[in-house]
């Protein structure tokens, strides 16, 4: 039952929060929705609750009162600040990191290996500060190690992390067998360890945890929250992975492709891709990461195009690892998983193998490149084994024409009302991106406007309420945009929460700027009054049977006040449903 809890966690944060990636296999030691917690998005409004409250074990005569009284003086000290900026030293960057990472998840702590993260640290003159200590959760803070020797550096207990004004601490903990969990280690003497020890070397440039503790997130008490680190090492990129480096030349003659895969074992999606052709290479842009500079190179040899295994570069995204390509095969199998109600049902996953290269087939005329069949574009979370960021399986890259098109219209999913004691409603709906004919548009060149109550004036988001949009006020919203607050953007569904409470009817229209012409779909309408209802999801009638609450960790929550959760409701038809709401 434990392991299908944690597979509706991912399924739950992968619906409701946009970067979620979707994973294709269900047995994996990388969990990317853990590593992508929503909390790294959304923490700063709402509080972390700690995964459960141990206290102090106590040993011989001493009390944990005094332990934790001795704790709390310690950290009343002027010193014992959050440090958020960039200590003053030499910053060492882009190094790669492994160990071990906890994390809390819907009620239980569960474990990731590490491979190939980004790790920074800087260097100075008496100490090293190493940024993000969490491998799970992205503090923005620095650790502070103080300097022993030459070799040997400190952590001690320090605030590492600001949960909504409140500081909880970085502190080394130890498993006790008595209450089968994690705490702080309380000595003999009745003092508590405070101090977490590594290992550094100048000319290796490489940082190592030496000691047995876990590095927890933890209040002043000892209760501790659920994630930490251990194991911890922290080393150079080896020198066999250089990140490919193409000319302005090459960039520059880079055009739009129509990449489609197997987004599942049962559906397709088609995105956009920059690829060039120049001379018997085929240069394409990384499909996962647009925001950074990576390029995967591919070999021309006849009909055939040939990609081996290289490094792509650091994610300066979500996913907080270095990137790698691997060309990989796969095959489909079959896994009963547990329900709710304890019946096992069948479910597919994908099994994936690291191949010597990737083989596509190239169609001069009709400008093709196909994959070859059951091998994936496998972009991969580190370099020492498969940790699947995402998977491109059966692709299909052609070269796409910039015609002027019409946007097919798009379609409501759901509006609710205004909630006077939250001060918001939110509504979604679906951008498609194909013509109204079915064929497949640039979403790059696709954007949307919002309407009210049959003004067909677009309506103005003003960042006075809207406060994670960069402009003092904005009516146009590309086909991808998000600030993850607000707006939301996963795949074709966008859902936007409002802060007006009387509308008679709510509009959508879609914009297309192809082939060097403005084309607008139909203004698509939706008014609650007419339609009777305002979840137009449930169109049945069907009324809610029971309804939870979880944190931004996935931990279930009784009673939710002051801050951000997701909501589950269960149909009488059993029909589950998943969204974000503010309390």
């Amino acid at each position: 039952m434990k392991n299908f809890t944690l597979l509706l966690a991912a399924t739950l944060f992968t619906t409701t929060i946009s970067f979620a990636q979707p994973q294709v296999r269900a047995e994996r030691s990388f969990n990317h929705e853990a590593k992508l917690n929503p909390s790294i998005a959304l923490v700063n409004r709402t509080i972390l609750s700690p995964f459960l409250s141990v206290p102090l074990t106590t040993k011989g005569k001493v009390s944990n009162i005094s332990a934790i009284k001795k704790l709390k003086a310690k950290l009343a000290s002027p010193s014992s600040q959050l440090i958020t900026s960039q200590p003053e030293g030499t910053l060492v960057a882009n190094q790669s990191r492994s160990g071990l990472g906890y994390y809390a998840y819907l009620g239980y702590v569960s474990s990731s290996r590490i491979d190939g993260a980004i790790s920074n640290y800087v260097v100075a003159d008496n100490a090293l500060y190493l940024k993000n200590p969490f491998s799970q959760l992205t503090s923005g803070t620095w650790l502070k190690l103080d300097k022993e020797n030459d070799s040997t550096y400190v952590a001690d207990f320090q605030p590492i992390y600001d949960n909504q004004g409140t500081n909880l601490y970085a502190a080394p903990l130890k498993y006790k067998a008595s209450s089968k969990f994690w705490s702080l280690d309380t000595l003999a003497d009745g003092t508590v360890n405070t101090k977490a020890t590594f290992r550094y070397h100048k000319e290796t440039k490489s940082l190592k945890q030496i000691d047995d503790y876990v590095i927890g997130l933890v209040d002043t008490t000892g209760g501790w929250y659920g994630y930490g680190d251990e194991q911890t090492n922290i080393v150079a990129l080896p020198e066999q992975y250089q990140q490919n480096i193409i000319s302005q030349d090459i960039k520059d003659v880079a055009t739009p492709w129509a990449f489609t895969y197997w987004d599942t074992d049962t559906t397709t999606a088609t995105e956009i891709v920059l690829l060039a052709h120049v001379g018997n290479k085929f240069y394409i842009r990384n499909p996962y990461n647009k925001a950074d500079d990576e390029w995967i190179i591919g070999e021309e040899n006849g009909n055939t195009a040939v990609f081996k295994d290289q490094y792509l570069g650091p994610d300066s995204t979500a996913s907080g690892y270095h990137l790698f390509y691997y060309p990989t095969t796969y095959i489909t199998k079959d896994t009963l998983v547990e329900d709710d109600n304890g019946n096992y049902q069948s479910q597919k996953y994908d099994e994936y193998e690291k191949a010597e290269s990737q083989n596509f087939t190239w169609d001069e005329s009709t400008k093709t490149l196909t994959a070859e069949k059951g091998t994936s574009l496998l972009v991969n979370a580190g370099f020492s084994k498969i940790n699947i960021i995402k998977a491109y399986n059966n692709s299909v890259i052609k070269y796409f024409y910039d015609v002027a098109a019409v946007p097919a219209d798009p379609a409501w999913e759901e509006v609710t009302p205004y909630d006077n004691s939250n001060g918001y409603g939110y509504f979604s709906f679906d951008v498609f991106t194909n013509d109204v004919n079915g064929n497949f548009i640039n979403p790059d060149k696709l954007h949307y406007r919002i309407f009210k109550d049959g003004d067909t004036s677009p309506l103005v988001f003003y960042n006075d309420e809207y406060t994670k949009q960069q402009e003092e006020e904005k009516s146009d919203f590309a086909y991808d945009y998000t600030d993850n607050w607000d707006i939301y953007s996963s795949g074709k569904k966008k859902t936007i929460y409002y802060y007006f409470a009387d509308f008679d009817s709510l509009g959508v229209q879609v914009i297309y700027d192809g082939g060097g012409e403005q084309n607008k779909s139909n203004i698509v309408w939706y008014s609650p009054v007419a339609a009777g209802i305002h979840n137009i999801s449930n169109p049945s009638g069907e009324t809610v049977k029971s309804e939870s609450y979880y944190d931004l960790s996935g931990r279930l929550v009784a009673r939710p006040t002051n801050g951000v959760f997701i909501k589950k409701s269960v149909l009488t038809n059993g029909t589950k449903k998943v969204i974000k709401v503010i309390k």
